[in-house]
């Protein structure tokens, strides 16, 4: 369960570790998720924002934690569905 929920919220870490990188100074967290929707990029963002559950991943087998290791391996799996959705289908 662990892993699971590092998994789901380690993506929407790393976006927001991503707005703070190139939009912070610049605009609202809000306005930039209006500009993400409007130049239809979620899932470029969301494919970057990923490599926090790499971190979470490697994390756990270090500290020997495989269960949620595998959670978070289900995480990015599920993400990864989304993003081929929102990519074809959005």
């Amino acid at each position: 369960m662990t892993g699971v929920a590092a998994g789901i919220i380690g993506p929407v870490i790393g976006v927001y570790i991503f707005y703070l990188l190139q939009f912070s100074g610049t605009a609202s967290f809000d306005q930039y998720i209006d500009h993400i929707a409007t130049l239809r990029i979620l899932p470029k963002i969301l494919v970057v924002s990923l490599l926090v559950n790499l971190a979470f991943f490697f994390g756990f087998l270090r500290l020997k934690i495989d269960f949620a290791a595998h959670g978070t391996i289900m995480a990015t799996i599920f993400y990864g569905v989304v993003i081929v959705l929102l990519k074809f289908l959005g």
